[in-house]
Order: structure tokens, then C-alpha cells, then sequence
């Protein structure tokens, strides 16, 4: 074979257009309360939580109580529409500068993959790792997680040869 684009597309050399991907992930909320007892409805056991004045209390089965009790860690699902590259030669190039560099590989892998619908990046390395807003911190790991099972899904890992 001649190494043309012609002959390249038809053996499947490119990578394509991005692939779109609805994303899930539960993000943990530590907030301080005035209120947190137990209560049970049915077969259910809730948190009974009260946040700042008396009446705007809230029941929640996905909220857990810290040992201090003045606290609860309350679990919130996110749901989002992303699109994901296909590993080609955005990912090589952030392989090679996250080697150069010695910065985060895992970061610069994501930052490479997740893209808008035109395939323009959505987040770089340090929008990742936080590096780009301390203040912000780095991105969850539940939503780092998230991001790479899409990864996986869209380039085929898990998958065996037949």
C-alpha cells in the first residue's frame, strides 16, 4: 500500500470525529448543620437535617453523619454531556509533553481526550491537577473517574479480540 490519505482512510488510520458521552458522577458536599438526627420512614433510615434557620429542614438517604455530628457529607448525582477524542495524535503529543515536562501524564491524557463537538479541548493539564485556580483545587476524583471510563469506552478498553 501507498502511504496516501486516500489509502490511510480506508484502512482506518484516522481517528474521526469525537465521540459524545453522557457522563454520571456523585459529588460529596461537607456541610456544617444545625441539626442531624436520625429518623426512619418505613424500612428506610434517613438523616433529618436542619442547615441554618428553623424550617428548612431536609431528609436525604444519601447523606452520611460525621463522627462530630455537626457535620454531614451529603452525596449529590451530576449528570453531563461530554465528547471524547479517540486516542491518535492529540493524546501522542500530550504523552510526549507531559514526559518533557514531568508533569501529570493522567492529566495531560484527559486534558487531550475530553473536547467540546468540534473536538476544541474543554480543560488543559492544570485545570486537572488545579494548578490553574488553587483556589478551585483539583478536579474530584469521582469526576476524574468518570472521565476515564468514558475514555476506556470510547477507545475500547475492556474489549477482547475475537
Amino acid at each position: 500500500m501507498n502511504l496516501t490519505i486516500e489509502n490511510l482512510k480506508a484502512a482506518g488510520a484516522f481517528t474521526g470525529a469525537p465521540v459524545k458521552k453522557e457522563i454520571k458522577w456523585k459529588q460529596a458536599d461537607y456541610i456544617s448543620v444545625d441539626l442531624c438526627e436520625d429518623f426512619v420512614d418505613g424500612e428506610n433510615l434517613y438523616l433529618l437535617v436542619r442547615i441554618g434557620e428553623a424550617g428548612d429542614e431536609e431528609s436525604y438517604e444519601e447523606w452520611h453523619r460525621s463522627e462530630d455530628g455537626d457535620h454531614v457529607l451529603r452525596l449529590s448525582e451530576h449528570t453531563a454531556t461530554t465528547y471524547v477524542r479517540r486516542i491518535g495524535y492529540a493524546a501522542a503529543m500530550a504523552d510526549i509533553t507531559s514526559s518533557i515536562s514531568k508533569s501529570d501524564p493522567v492529566a495531560g491524557r484527559i486534558a487531550s481526550s475530553i473536547c467540546d463537538a468540534e473536538g476544541k479541548a474543554v480543560f488543559t493539564p492544570a485545570d486537572i491537577t488545579g494548578e490553574a485556580d488553587p483556589e478551585r483545587g483539583p478536579m474530584s476524583r469521582e469526576l476524574v473517574l468518570e472521565l476515564l471510563r468514558v475514555m476506556g469506552e470510547v477507545n475500547g478498553a475492556g474489549k477482547t479480540k475475537s
